[in-house]
């Protein structure tokens, strides 16, 4: 009798692992369940309907390039007015704990809003995703809440450091945004550094994939756009958060940026206009 149980036993869990293999392998249950992170840029695009196409592979890398440029020479005017960024977070964490440590907590708690508008800024940004993806998400759907931000900074007075939280959280759209669609973050200039850093270890080893030459590409691309919108930017060539050197206070730079940042998603939600106006 006891015999009979344990191979009623063994059969028993042989079944059972059978049916869990059957599930692992089974379609269903192999796609991405609902909140199990953004679907790709590719099927939102995708389900737009017949007037938004699927940007191509040089259109993405016109666009991460854009991005790249406008961050440059955001950080500019940013640090220009309120001697902080707020398209990244290091540093403002690192200036939190330490003045937090020396007992300056009102500036700790100044940049500790600063990092949860931050984060306020990438939950719009993934709670728009998902209310709009059955519909087809596009880029579009949150530039009006970045072109916002950015101009509102320009309306609030300039004695105060508190719209820093605005751009705080229109830079954690965009950085939400540079993730997902152009797979990158523009600002994260460490990061594509030691990307390129990496590619060309391999290169002097002679052992470099295409995988790592196409990353090497573009954190190239990100790197000297990005450093070419901080040269513009501290050369006053473009609209600065300083008067300029005539003694006339230049355009508004933050609704100018913000202006530049929609338009460039209208550009990435319709890649027939980057053909006719690019050729690419």
């Amino acid at each position: 009798m006891q015999a009979r149980r344990q191979v009623q036993l063994v059969l028993t869990t042989q079944m059972a692992e059978r049916s869990t293999l059957r599930a692992r392998r089974s379609p269903r249950s192999s796609s991405a369940s609902p909140g199990r992170g953004l679907t790709s840029a590719k099927a939102d695009v995708a389900k737009a309907g017949p007037d938004v196409t699927l940007p191509n592979a040089g259109q993405v890398r016109v666009f991460v390039a854009l991005l790249a440029f406008l961050n440059g020479w955001g950080d500019v005017v940013t640090m220009q007015r309120f001697t902080l960024y707020s398209s990244k977070m290091s540093g403002n964490a690192i200036k939190m704990a330490t003045w937090a440590a020396q007992g300056q907590l009102l500036n700790a708690g100044f940049l500790a809003a600063v990092l949860l508008s931050y984060v306020s800024g990438i939950v719009f940004y993934t709670l728009a995703h998902k209310r709009r993806k059955q519909r087809g998400f596009t880029a579009s759907t949150v530039s009006p809440a970045v072109a916002l931000g950015f101009v509102a900074v320009d309306l609030l007075p300039r004695e105060s450091g508190w719209p820093a939280l605005l751009l705080a959280f229109a830079w954690g759209i965009l950085n939400a945004l540079s993730s997902h669609a152009g797979d990158t973050i523009t600002t994260m200039i460490t990061g594509h550094l030691l990307t390129l850093g990496t590619a060309l270890g391999a290169i002097l080893t002679a052992d470099i994939t295409p995988a790592q030459r196409d990353g090497a590409r573009k954190s190239l691309t990100v790197f000297l756009t990005f450093v070419t919108g901080v040269l513009l930017a501290a050369a006053g060539i473009l609209p600065s958060a300083r008067p300029s050197p005539l003694g006339t206070t230049q355009l508004p730079c933050f609704s100018a940026l913000g202006v530049c940042y929609a338009l460039l998603m209208l550009l990435h939600d319709r890649p027939t206009l980057w053909r006719s106006l690019l050729r690419v």
